[in-house]
């Protein structure tokens, strides 16, 4: 598939943040919304994107960085 360049001013903030990678956290009937955001972001801003269950997050190692984008849903 070729894609078009896109150009939107979420994507340009992206940039302009320095954004390395974004983490998911959603509840589980937006999980799956988000899942396919995740494919947007990793498509067409060439970001690396996690999807986290919410529930099941609180479980995980937290690794704070500035250069992640953390969006809880």
């Amino acid at each position: 598939i070729k894609w078009r360049k896109i150009s939107s001013s979420t994507l340009d903030n992206l940039v302009k943040y320095k954004i390395k990678k974004i983490e998911i956290i959603a509840s589980w009937t937006s999980y799956h919304a988000w899942l396919t955001a995740s494919y947007w972001f990793e498509t067409l801003a060439n970001i690396p994107t996690c999807v986290y269950v919410s529930a099941e997050y609180k479980y995980k190692k937290h690794f704070i960085n500035n250069d992640t984008l953390n969006i809880f849903i």
